[in-house]
C-alpha cells in the first residue's frame, strides 16, 4: 500500500531485456532498501530482487510491461519512488496499490500561473472511477482532477510537486500509468450486489 506522495526521484542505469521480462537497475538516494521490500516505481509496485550499492535492482514481467508504460523505459531517465507505507505514517495522499488501471496519453503540459496543468486522455475503463475533485494517480504521483470532460482530464501541479516528481519532464504524447481511487471500485462492487 501507497500514499501517491512521491519520496524520490530515481535515475535508471541499466535494462537489461531478458526472456519475457526486463532486469531494471535504478539509482536512487535510499540507503535502507530492504530485499523484497515494495516500491511503486513511476505508480507500479515491483519488488526489489537484488541490491548493488546505490542502486536497487527490480524485474519486471511481461504482464507489467504489457499494461504499463514501464515498456518505454531508457537508460538515464528519471522516475518517481516511493516506498511502502509503514503503519502509523502520516498518511498524506489517498490510497494507492501500485497496480495500474489503464496507460492515458499526455494531451497538453502549460504552465498556469505558477502552477502546471496536464491534460490527459480519459479512456472508458476508467471514465466512472473519476470525479470532479476526486482522487487520480498519475506516475504514482497522487492527484486531484481539476477538471473532468467525457473523454480527458485534467489535473493541476503545485511547483512543489513539478520540482521534486517526474512529472515535470512530461510533454505530449507521453504515456502516464494511471490508477483510479480504489474507493470507487469497492463502492461500485457494494452497489452492483444490492
Amino acid at each position: 500500500m501507497f500514499t501517491g506522495i512521491v519520496e524520490k526521484k530515481g535515475r535508471v542505469l541499466k535494462i537489461e531485456k531478458q526472456n519475457q521480462m526486463v532486469c531494471v537497475h535504478i539509482e536512487s538516494d535510499f540507503t535502507d532498501l530492504q530485499l523484497g521490500e515494495s516500491v511503486a516505481v513511476q505508480g507500479v509496485c515491483l519488488t526489489v530482487t537484488k541490491l548493488n550499492g546505490k542502486s536497487a535492482i527490480f524485474d519486471i514481467g511481461f504482464e507489467t510491461l504489457k499494461k504499463t508504460n514501464l515498456k518505454n523505459l531508457v537508460e538515464g531517465c528519471f522516475l518517481n519512488l516511493e516506498r511502502a507505507l509503514k503503519v502509523g505514517d502520516r498518511f498524506s495522499g489517498h490510497y494507492v496499490q501500485g497496480h495500474v488501471d489503464t496507460v492515458s496519453e499526455v494531451l497538453e503540459v502549460k504552465k498556469v500561473g505558477e502552477c502546471y496543468q496536464i491534460d490527459f486522455k480519459v479512456s472508458k475503463e476508467i471514465q466512472s472511477y473519476c470525479v470532479q475533485q476526486g482522487s487520480i494517480t498519475l506516475n504514482g504521483v497522487s492527484l486531484t482532477l481539476s477538471d473532468l470532460r467525457i473523454d480527458q482530464a485534467s489535473v493541476m501541479i503545485i511547483p512543489h510537486t513539478w520540482s521534486v516528481t517526474q512529472l515535470s519532464e512530461l510533454k505530449k504524447g507521453d504515456l502516464l500509468n494511471v490508477e483510479v481511487d480504489i474507493l470507487s471500485k469497492y463502492v461500485e462492487k457494494l452497489l452492483k450486489k444490492g
